[in-house]
């Protein structure tokens, strides 16, 4: 067992706006998302935009980021049912080419067919989504969209109580599964503290068809340390530590089902982090200031010769940005984004000690610096330009092989013309890019033996000459509230023409494999989300998504692209305290794949979901995931998704 202790830093300083904070009331600027950057919400009521709060989970227990996203349109996670290999897909572009951000800055890590969230859902408190091309904003990996997540702190209590505790325990039936989570927190003028502890055990999990999947039980931890401190009126300084620990069993590659020694491994993940958040906010402009450190790390032992291979990604950066706020005449306002982003990744890899060829040791650094303008013209038209500039340079840490390294230019422009009091236009042109791996670039060492003799071992061969994945997104939507804002709907279309993929070559007859440029993809497809409400116990939502993709050349689509997805929500406010949901999603039969590439079958799944709240310290929820326990395998997964799994959760505020 790690001992945790949360860490506790008081800085204070002044930026020189001190003298005016007596008569200094509300400010006009206010950041209101990790995500956006934007003061002013223009990002935040587009279209591709989502957020989901704990709360307003779609189903279960809010545990992983499928609970959060589960009937959202174009997005979807794949690679499970174990946890630690589901990663999100979005728009037909797979978590390798979607950025993540933990706390609103860079989660790095990535490693074959291994996850990268390394978070418990439990804590977090807010899912942040935005669709699309981002690289004017983000840089590299922003190419499918961006997901950030928030985890709990003290002033998400501040209405209940200024110093309290909340307890909460929750049940799952499929993987036998128990929970423990407990959090001290106090609110007070200057000093907002939180600790959270968190522990999650699991055993084998229940199939659909009913048989359990072995190797894929679990033991988790996570420790949460936050501090905010009220520097002034206009300043404020939040520190978050988290130390997240996940111990299992399973394969090496965990979206197998085996039970060969050869192809087991006991795992652990680890990650630590450390992100300081510092803002202060005037009349008219507001700078965010957040520089972090995060650790991640795999650690496996395989059974059969208790070999041991660590991946590890260490990252030190910051990213900071201003908001300006200025009326340029009585009927044109203008926001402005400056920002200025750094980070630094040290990638390890051993194998019994040695160096681990195929996670190959080197470092990763990139430096940017980027803006966005808002241009609010009268009360209808606005239009928003951005622009980044990204260096990065990979270096091999042995120095034998050339550096890679590129600068890339992207721009983005969003325009929004508000057609009635409640409808709006979008339309946007965004680029972006995703930069070579250190494991794409200098990746070397056995890949597999020979197929039959003849034919050689096959051996990977470094290339440090592959250039960045490239794309120029399109997407246009409409949104409006009609019949006294019962019914709400937003209809999203977009096209992606992605280039320079970076995909593997495989030369069985020659024995290499390689990392080239190859590719070029494009991606078009359509979103839309409805929800009507009856009265103020009654609502229905409908959304529906779907995704086309092919290969420039080959006329085939892209092996990984998901099928189209339908997804009702029926809710019913019973009273105050009782609320009462059904949500269904249909998977259509994906047939268009490449050969060589399953298909799979068209399913349905049925999921309820009963809230009570006895007041704001008392709430239980109960779930049915899977209620007629259908088996099924999502496309992209190797194995059955999970059965019929009766959820609870007890939360209590004291």
């Amino acid at each position: 067992m790690i001992i945790f202790y949360s860490l506790i830093f008081l800085i204070q300083f002044s930026i020189g706006f001190a003298a005016d904070e007596k008569d200094f009331l509300l400010p006009e600027v206010q950041v209101k998302s990790n995500i956006t950057k934007s003061s002013e919400g223009f990002i935040q009521s587009s279209p591709s935009y989502i957020k989901k709060t704990n709360e307003e989970t779609s189903i279960g227990n809010g545990e992983d980021l499928q609970d959060f996203l589960y009937n959202e349109p174009n997005i979807d996670t794949i690679g499970g049912p174990r946890s630690s290999a589901q990663v999100p897909q979005i728009r037909g572009l797979g978590s390798e080419r979607t950025l993540i951000l933990d706390e609103g800055v860079r989660q790095n890590f990535q490693s074959g067919h291994n996850g990268r969230m390394f978070t418990d859902f439990n804590l977090v408190r807010e899912v942040e989504v935005i669709k699309g091309p981002w690289s004017s904003l983000y840089g590299s990996g922003a190419m499918g969209g961006v997901v950030n997540y928030r985890r709990v702190q003290a002033t998400d209590y501040k209405e209940i109580k200024d110093l309290g505790a909340e307890l909460n325990s929750s049940y799952g039936s499929a993987s036998e599964s128990f929970s423990q989570t407990a959090i001290l927190y106090s609110n007070s003028q200057k000093l907002k503290p939180l600790v959270a502890i968190r522990n999650l055990n699991s055993g084998n999990t229940r199939l659909g068809s009913g048989r359990k999947l072995p190797y894929s039980q679990t033991d988790l931890q996570e420790y949460l340390g936050s501090l905010e401190y009220s520097i002034s009126k206009k300043q404020k300084l939040t520190l978050k530590t988290v130390f997240h620990e996940n111990e299992s069993a399973s394969p090496i590659n965990p979206n197998i089902d085996t039970t060969n020694s050869s192809e087991l491994a006991d795992h652990t993940y680890q990650k630590e982090d450390v992100v300081l958040d510092y803002k202060y906010v005037g009349k008219r402009w507001s700078l965010t200031a957040k520089p972090y450190y995060r650790k991640s790390e795999i650690l496996n032992s395989r059974f059969s010769d208790n070999r041991k291979d660590l991946r590890s990604v260490e990252t030190l950066g910051a990213d900071a940005w201003v908001n300006l706020a200025t009326d340029i005449s009585e009927s044109v306002a203008l926001t402005t984004i400056i920002g200025a982003e750094y980070f630094h990744d040290k990638n390890v890899g051993t194998r019994n000690g040695v160096e681990l060829l195929s996670f190959p040791n080197g470092q990763s650094e990139y430096q940017s610096i980027y803006t966005q303008q808002t241009y609010f013209l009268g009360e209808r038209f606005e239009v928003s330009p951005g622009l980044r500039y990204d260096a990065y340079e990979n270096t091999d840490a042995n120095g034998v092989i050339d550096k890679n390294k590129g600068e890339e230019l992207t721009a983005r422009v969003q325009l929004s013309y508000k057609l009635f009091e409640k409808s709006k236009l979008f339309f946007s042109f965004g680029q972006s890019f995703n930069a070579p791996r250190l494991q794409d670039i200098y990746i070397s060492d056995l890949h597999f033996p020979s197929p039959a003799p003849p034919m050689p071992d096959n051996f990977f061969v470094p290339n440090p000459n592959l250039k960045p994945e490239e794309s120029d997104n399109f997407e246009v939507g409409y949104t409006s509230q009609v019949f006294s804002d019962k019914l709400s709907y937003t209809v999203t279309a977009f096209h992606n023409d992605a280039s320079n993929f970076i995909a593997r070559n495989v030369d069985i007859m020659n024995g290499i494999t390689t990392f080239q440029n190859e590719d070029h993809v494009k991606l078009s497809g359509f979103e839309v989300s409805t929800q009507y409400r009856w009265s103020d116990k009654l609502r229905f939502s409908l959304n529906y998504g779907q995704t086309r993709s092919r290969v420039v050349g080959e006329g085939v689509p892209l092996p990984t692209t998901l099928p189209d997805k339908w997804s009702a929500t029926l809710g019913y406010a019973l009273n105050r305290k009782f609320n009462l949901s059904a949500v269904s999603v249909l998977y259509e039969r994906q047939d268009r794949v490449p050969a060589g590439t399953d298909e799979t079958g068209a399913f349905y799944l049925q999921n309820v979901f009963l809230s009570y709240a006895y007041d704001n310290h008392l709430n239980f929820r109960l779930s049915v995931n899977n209620l007629f326990d259908r088996s099924y395998v999502k496309h992209g997964n190797g194995i059955e998704g999970t059965g019929r799994d009766v959820q609870l959760l007890a939360k209590y505020i004291f």
